[in-house]
């Protein structure tokens, strides 16, 4: 499964979750970029339990459409898994 999935369903926070990724670009491309690199990971192994912690913070700040606090998450989330 996808690391930055969301485990909920409800309308209200696939709604929100699409403003969120239908207001910025920018956001949807550091999604992708730390999917891939979170997928790599766990293929190699490596540990993504920080990574993990910090996914359930950005389902909630998703669900809250707050575009600035996701985009900021994202590049620490980037950071940590040494994204170029």
């Amino acid at each position: 499964p996808c690391w930055c999935r969301s485990k909920g369903n409800s309308r209200r926070s696939s709604r929100r979750n699409s403003e969120v990724k239908g207001r910025s670009g920018a956001i949807q491309e550091k999604m992708r970029q730390a999917q891939a690199i979170a997928k790599q990971w766990q293929a190699d192994g490596k540990d993504l339990s920080e990574v993990l912690q910090l996914k359930e913070e950005l389902e909630r700040l998703t669900r809250e459409g707050k575009v600035k606090e996701v985009e900021a998450l994202l590049d620490k989330v980037l950071k940590i898994l040494g994204a170029k």
